[in-house]
């Protein structure tokens, strides 16, 4: 999934819309949630996008400040919810790196009011120099006690390669997984990703390319200069090989000049 257009898992949420009204108060509130991660060598990048109604933002929105209207423009309710959201999913979004959490940034919000995923989040993280391997674990704690479908895929990017994955590579290829029919452990599971990732870093790229292709050694630095000396010499020779043949020429036409009576 490219994370410079829209999300794929619109694709996949949109059929949950048509059998969803809009949520009463007594019904368990649907948040969908899609994270993609990709692993770059220097970092990881996470997109997660939030797929709701209308009904259910507001109904967040009052859970966290009772006093709350509900908001009728749906950019605008968008907006109140971001501000919701974003510090949520910093919080309950934990990423380790080799046991080392990862503090994500966001670095880019889209908002899509005319869609059932209306909130994209781009978080970044920068990974230490901790290593070739890295051993990567998501846990996705954000909305817990809201239903709703929790998908979760990881790929890898730019120099990257993925050994092993608990998930697919892309959200396309992520079974939906409703939380409120499951148990508890299937819920805690579907929350969850891990993989090994191989990183080729530019010294380690460096180096493997010197290993494969070693360079060619000159075997004696003085055989060459000779080689370049001999060269000049077979030169000199033939000037030297002319001029002589000259001389001789010139040397015969003078003798029999003179025996001429």
């Amino acid at each position: 999934m490219s994370l410079l257009t829209l999300p794929i898992f619109l694709i996949l949420a949109q059929p949950a819309l048509a059998g969803q009204a809009e949520s009463p108060a007594t019904q368990l509130i649907r948040v969908d949630r899609g994270l993609q991660v990709v692993v770059f060598p220097d970092r990881v990048r996470l997109q997660y996008d939030l797929g709701l109604s209308s009904s259910a933002a507001n109904a967040l929105l009052k859970k966290s400040a009772p006093d709350h209207a509900d908001i009728e423009d749906r950019r605008a309710l968008m907006e109140a919810f971001r501000d919701l959201a974003l510090p949520e999913i910093q919080r309950r979004c934990r990423i380790t790196v080799n046991a080392s959490p990862l503090a994500l940034r966001a670095v880019e919000t889209r908002i899509f009011p005319k869609h059932y995923v209306q909130l994209t989040f781009i978080f970044e993280a920068p990974l230490a120099d901790t290593g070739d391997v890295v051993r990567l674990q998501l846990v996705d704690g954000s909305f817990r006690g809201c239903d709703g479908n929790h998908l979760i895929a990881l790929k890898t990017d730019d120099g990257a390669m993925l050994r092993s994955s608990t998930v697919p590579l892309i959200l396309a290829r992520v079974p939906r997984q409703s939380l409120s029919n499951d148990s508890a452990a299937q819920r805690e599971e579907a929350r969850r990703a891990e993989a090994v990732v191989q990183r080729i870093l530019p010294n380690a790229e460096s180096a493997k390319e010197t290993q494969e292709n070693p360079p060619e050694k000159p075997t004696d630095t003085g055989n060459q200069t000779n080689i370049s000396i001999v060269q000049e010499d077979s030169q000199w020779a033939k000037l030297l090989l002319v001029i002589g043949c000259c001389v001789w020429i010139f040397a015969r036409i003078v003798i029999r000049w003179r025996r001429r009576p």
